[in-house]
């Protein structure tokens, strides 16, 4: 915030001289504190690190997207982020140039 200077009440015209105001404290630029970040450890509580006890994960299961009214083939790839040939092979038999809404269509993993 820049000071304000005042006019004295005599004298010459090119003359300021700081007020109180000046003087004043000024707030923060900045009155949020920084957040820093948290250190998380991946050892279990009790410094268990077998993991035998630990099932492996599942194998990927294949994701499905229902039409809606209005989409196309290529939007549908655009949101997933994938190619067209990569839609059409997860989907052999479907006509992608005449989708249905309600129709369900199978997703290929990324």
């Amino acid at each position: 915030m820049a000071r304000v200077l005042r006019k004295p009440a005599g004298g010459s015209q090119n003359q300021f001289r700081p007020t109180p105001v000046d003087y004043a404290p000024q707030p923060a630029v900045n009155p949020t504190p920084v957040q820093t970040a948290r250190t998380v450890s991946a050892t279990p509580a009790g410094g268990n690190t077998d993991h035998s006890a630990n099932p492996k994960p599942a194998a990927a299961t294949p994701h499905t997207h229902k039409v809606v009214t209005g989409e196309t083939a290529v939007g549908i790839t655009r949101k997933f982020g994938m190619k067209l040939s990569a839609l059409q092979a997860a989907n052999p038999g479907v006509n992608l140039s005449r989708l249905r809404a309600g129709q369900v269509l199978n997703i290929p993993s990324s």
